[in-house]
């Protein structure tokens, strides 16, 4: 299962993630995170090291981690101070300060998100780690498929039925070739000399 592509559910938890990150983008402290995770995946794709993914996910907690313990420190910090000034009295209700809830708030987001980077984004990625080495997240063919589908293409067009195809449509397939880089120029040559004796 490892070198099978992302089934499209995997691929929309991927995808889900990554909209739940832009909103934390407006914030200074979530460009980190993002940062960390797009730096994991350029060197995925860069050196084809599926570690790269692991260690900035492992990044990306440990730097939840330190938000969540400076945010739940500082709610502990202001629930502390409950039935002195941080809290009043008022209709037999107690009214708490507003940064109370706002940390807690923070502590349960960042939570969350703790949870949705294993469960949305590593946990499929790792169930795949060897496709997504070899071919990208999003891909549903393989490099060697994709390899494959142009020799054959370049067989066909060096086969001995060019003249089933027009002068021009021929070079300009083989130019199109040799602009990708699937040819050399010597092999362009060649061809394209072959196509022009063949009329």
């Amino acid at each position: 299962m490892t070198n099978s592509p992302l089934t499209s559910g995997e691929q929309a938890k991927v995808f889900i993630f990554a909209l739940l990150m832009i909103p934390t983008l407006l914030v200074f402290a979530g460009i980190l995170p993002a940062i960390f995770l797009a730096f994991g995946v350029f060197l995925l794709k860069k050196n084809k090291d599926f570690s790269a993914i692991e260690t900035s996910v492992k990044l990306v907690v440990g730097y939840l981690w330190i938000g969540l313990i400076l945010a739940g420190g500082t709610a502990c910090y202001f629930g502390s101070t409950y039935g002195t000034e941080a809290a009043t009295w008022y209709d037999g209700d107690w009214k708490y300060d507003i940064e109370f809830f706002a940390f807690i708030g923070i502590s349960v987001t960042i939570i969350v998100y703790m949870i949705l980077i294993k469960s949305l984004y590593l946990s499929p990625l790792q169930s795949h780690r060897d496709w997504v080495t070899l071919n990208g997240i999003f891909s549903s063919t393989s490099a060697e498929a994709k390899q494959s589908v142009k020799v054959n293409e370049i067989k066909i067009i060096k086969g001995e039925n060019l003249r089933s195809y027009s002068v021009a449509d021929e070079l300009s397939k083989w130019a199109r070739l040799r602009d990708e880089g699937v040819v050399s120029e010597a092999d362009f040559q060649e061809a394209r000399n072959k196509i022009l004796q063949s009329q």
